[in-house]
């Protein structure tokens, strides 16, 4: 227990009655014990408390983040989701659709880009590259084969349901342009032989696909598996 005192006249020290001003405590060997651990811990204890602090701080920005691309690729999908409405109908019928499916193209460039504040011409197509790395592919437990992994950013708002998505990425011709300029190449299936064989040939082929949904970005995302190293 912790006792509020004074130190006396006669020297030693007396407890102090309730309400009266005190300068020293007194505590007992665990209490003072328990305060030495204490004060030995406390730069722990506040680097602790700092990481957890700058933990939140991070995840709250991610939030608001996320939350602002949200918000600002709505009114474009709104947009979007108009077009598709007032010409569903139109776009079951074989032949209109190509024609529906051009125009859905074009306003998904032209806002992606608006939103992106994409402006030169290299980027009309939609497509920006996110990144590519050496990866290493890997086949059965001792075999395997060193590929490039490309993530690139499309031009369609990641609102975009996936059976949607994939309907405009399959037909897409600025996509295979695109994917000719930088060196993905083509697609195909190709099994660990083919992926060999293009390589050493210095063929550009993708061979596998993995889409994302970033909803902090706003847009849809693939990962692609090429043979060639990619050209910004």
């Amino acid at each position: 227990m912790a006792i509020h005192a004074n130190k006396g006249i006669m020297g030693g020290y007396s407890e102090s009655k309730p309400g009266e001003n005190f300068s020293y405590w007194i505590l007992d060997r665990d209490e003072y014990d328990a305060l030495l651990k204490y004060k030995s811990n406390e730069p722990k204890l506040r680097q602790e408390i700092k990481r957890l602090g700058d933990e939140l701080y991070d995840t709250d920005e991610e939030r608001k983040k996320a939350v602002k691309a949200a918000n600002k690729n709505y009114d474009a999908f709104q947009e979007l989701k108009e077009y598709f409405d007032k010409h569903k109908e139109d776009m079951v019928k074989s032949r209109d659709n190509e024609k529906h499916i051009e125009d859905v193209l074009r306003i998904c460039r032209e806002r992606a880009n608006k939103e992106r504040k994409i402006k030169d011409k290299k980027h009309d197509s939609g497509y920006v590259l996110i990144s590519s790395e050496e990866y290493y592919d890997r086949y059965g437990k001792n075999n395997g084969v060193w590929v490039w992994k490309t993530v690139i950013q499309t031009p369609f708002f990641a609102e975009i349901d996936m059976k949607t998505f994939l309907n405009l990425w399959n037909v897409d011709e600025e996509k295979k342009q695109f994917f000719n300029r930088t060196h993905i190449g083509t697609g195909r299936e190709m099994g660990l032989n083919d992926i060999r064989a293009a390589k050493e040939g210095k063929e550009c082929f993708f061979y596998r696909t993995d889409f994302k949904k970033n909803f902090k970005s706003g847009f849809w995302e693939v990962t692609l598996y090429n043979t060639s190293e990619v050209v910004a």
